[in-house]
């Protein structure tokens, strides 16, 4: 019986030490990282530009009660662009030209100096400085690529950029305003998904501005001769920035400083005997541009290689022009073609063409 009490005794002891012990588990949860990036930069999809080097009366808008005319010799539409994405856009556009032939790119001063045998041809691109074009176009969060390709503009920069071949212009615009979609709100304890995007809606556009094609040429030539109609080929990069990352251009909406090395417009050129051979040279753009050409040589294809005398090219605005003599030498020995020509310019850039 004693045996008994001190059994039951340690059994309760036993049980109370039990009673006190914590039991360890673990606890665990998942934290979705709810964001979205929407890349969305309406530009044209097309343009409209024509010559008209004698200033002859053309209809541009047919619109207008008894059509709107200009006697400008380049011609050209109004294009818009819209940064609709969640975030400021640096929204750089580089231009090329081609089917250019017989026509000489240069400068307003080029075209100026310019004999009557000169088809020279002043082409550029003039930004906008018109801060209320979404109000006066309507644009609106529907608005698309199609309806950005003839837009009006009521005042435009008092400077260009001359593109000649090829050149760049860059702007800046703020993103579009993004809110939720009623009924598909991002909720706590719900939305489990990292990217958010299908759950919000663009409710206000972002940044607009505009450009438009001006120039100049010379009139006193004769351009009956030229049977070719130049192309103009556009290609936007879009980055993301903020306003402190730029550089604007005073008396612009958002045209800002693109940094653009100095280039050669055609990879390769084909020479034709007792005949000089024009090269469009772009001279770049921003802290990147050059303002000459210090060099030019030359390495052929059994890899015998030169600098040209200068008595062998000039440079006119954004032109190089081999002469007809150098151009015969490389074309008596084929076994030097093709021969690769490298253009050395005042900052220490180089650019390379192909001459077949």
């Amino acid at each position: 019986m004693k045996a008994k009490k001190i059994l039951a005794a340690v059994l309760a002891g036993t049980m109370v030490m039990g009673s006190a012990m914590t039991v360890m588990a673990d606890t665990t949860g998942t934290a979705p990282v709810y964001s979205f990036d929407v890349v969305d930069v309406i530009v044209p999809t097309s343009f409209t530009v024509a010559l008209n080097p004698q200033s002859l009366e053309v209809v541009v808008d047919s619109s207008v009660d008894a059509g709107e005319t200009s006697t400008e010799q380049v011609l050209s539409y109004n294009y818009g662009i819209i940064n609709n994405s969640t975030s400021s856009k640096k929204v750089t556009v580089d231009f090329t030209v081609t089917n250019a032939d017989g026509i000489t790119f240069g400068s307003a001063s080029d075209v100026a100096a310019a004999t009557a045998d000169e088809n020279v041809l002043n082409l550029a691109v003039t930004p906008s400085n018109d801060e209320n074009l979404a109000t006066t176009n309507s644009f609106a969060t529907t608005t698309e690529a199609g309806n950005v390709g003839k837009i009006s503009v009521t005042t435009w920069a008092t400077s260009s950029v001359d593109i000649g071949a090829s050149g760049s212009v860059g702007f800046f615009l703020a993103g579009g305003t993004y809110s939720p979609i009623t009924g598909s709100e991002v909720e706590l304890g719900t939305t489990s998904s990292n990217d958010v995007a299908s759950n919000y809606e663009l409710t206000a556009i972002g940044g607009v501005t505009a450009f438009t094609f001006t120039g100049a040429m010379n009139s006193n030539a004769s351009w009956t001769g030229i049977t070719s109609q130049p192309t103009i080929t556009a290609t936007y990069t879009f980055e993301t920035a903020e306003a402190g990352d730029v550089t604007a251009v005073d008396g612009t909406d958002a045209q800002i400083e693109v940094n653009v090395a100095p280039s050669i417009a055609n990879t390769s050129y084909t020479m034709v005997s007792d005949n000089s051979l024009d090269i469009a040279l772009s001279f770049g753009y921003g802290d990147s541009a050059a303002t000459e050409v210090s060099s030019v040589s030359y390495e052929t294809a059994t890899g015998v290689s030169a600098t040209l005398k200068t008595s062998y090219y000039s440079v006119s605005g954004t032109t190089l022009t081999l002469t007809s003599d150098i151009i015969n030498v490389f074309k008596s020995n084929e076994e030097f073609v093709p021969i690769t020509i490298t253009v050395t310019f005042d900052t220490g850039a180089t650019a390379t063409t192909t001459l077949n």
